[in-house]
């Protein structure tokens, strides 16, 4: 699957303001288990699942919309 990177420069968005913290700590965590081999390919999928539930599918939506309103 082909995808572009975008770099977010905007000002946070609500969601952002609101979760990001969070969401943070727990890709970090994940990240860490990852690195010292401890996390599971099962164990990163329900990260994941986990991530865009908490916040993480909306904050992707807000940048996608802040990057189609400076196209």
């Amino acid at each position: 699957e082909e995808f572009d990177l975008i770099v977010f420069v905007g000002a946070p968005t609500e969601t952002m303001t609101e979760k990001m913290s969070t969401l943070e700590k727990m890709r970090d965590e994940i990240v860490l288990q990852d690195y010292i081999g401890e996390a599971s390919v099962d164990e990163f999928d329900k990260f994941v699942e986990d991530f865009n539930s908490l916040g993480g599918e909306q904050i992707t939506n807000e940048v996608n919309e802040w990057y189609a309103s400076v196209q």
